[in-house]
């Protein structure tokens, strides 16, 4: 019986003008904000912004590891749904993040060399953010996205593992000296191309990345002076291939569909 394909209907373009909105930085691009998120981090009153985003985690994944989802729910309850441009991969679903303008593969090749080199990519979040607020990216020395964003004015963190990054980020949320954080890991997406989807290391992979997000989310709450709006922001989702593992290159609905969760987590440090 051949697919039904149901996808999101916003694209994941949409997100660059919202968390410019949020932070009180210049539109970026043409796309509209997401009026609804815009909303609730005005109402947490969010000062801060601290993004942890998983590769691979889409929507089909999230429901079929709902308890995951019930914890993600309990620290960021406000889901936001997305539609990523085919074909799925990090690089064409984060720079479409960035940059407010759709990323696929007629265009990828002058957003691979970087942002705002003079070479035809538009401006990113980041370049917005530049000299108005301090933004730091922790992702992996191998990252698809780890060009992306070099000349931006972004501080740009290393490591060889989702560990390394994330301590690495707690250590810098310690500091309370960042507005917006980017946190990218891959240990879901490496596992299920290295063994089957759904089974015990891709299943150990999404306890790593709720743990990890719970971490995070903890650490602003207590190290950061002012509310943070956090998310968990997925670059894709994947299906089952024909021999158990995982893909995302299709144009399966499982590939492009992902739901994003945000919640504002209150600061615990007060003035006196």
């Amino acid at each position: 019986m051949k697919e039904q394909l149901q996808y999101h209907t916003q694209p994941i373009a949409a997100l660059a003008n919202t968390l410019a909105a949020i932070l009180e930085v210049r539109d970026i691009a043409g796309t509209d904000e997401i009026e609804a998120l815009v909303r609730y981090a005005y109402e947490g009153e969010a000062e801060h912004v601290l993004l942890f985003c998983p590769s691979a985690v889409g929507a089909d994944v999230l429901s079929h590891y709902h308890e995951h989802a019930a914890k993600l729910k309990n620290i960021a309850p406000h889901a936001e749904d997305f539609v990523v441009p085919y074909p799925a991969h990090s690089l064409t679903s984060y720079a479409s993040m960035m940059a407010g303008v759709k990323v696929d593969k007629h265009n990828v090749a002058q957003f691979d060399r970087g942002f705002d080199e003079g070479k035809g990519a538009p401006r990113s979040l980041f370049d917005e953010c530049k000299g108005k607020r301090r933004a730091a990216i922790f992702l992996g020395d191998k990252h698809p996205c780890r060009n992306l964003w070099q000349n931006t004015g972004a501080e740009i963190y290393t490591g060889t593992t989702d560990m390394d990054l994330v301590a690495k980020a707690v250590e810098m949320i310690r500091k309370d000296c960042y507005d917006l954080l980017v946190v990218f890991v891959r240990e879901f997406d490496d596992m299920l191309h290295a063994s089957k989807l759904y089974g015990k290391r891709s299943d150990s992979a999404i306890d790593n990345h709720i743990a990890e997000f719970e971490l995070l989310s903890d650490a602003a709450s207590v190290y950061m002076r002012g509310n943070t709006l956090v998310g968990f922001c997925p670059d894709h989702g994947c299906h089952k291939s024909f021999l158990g593992g995982g893909a995302h290159h299709s144009r399966k609905s499982a590939d492009l569909n992902v739901t994003h969760y945000y919640g504002v987590v209150s600061s615990l440090k007060r003035d006196y």
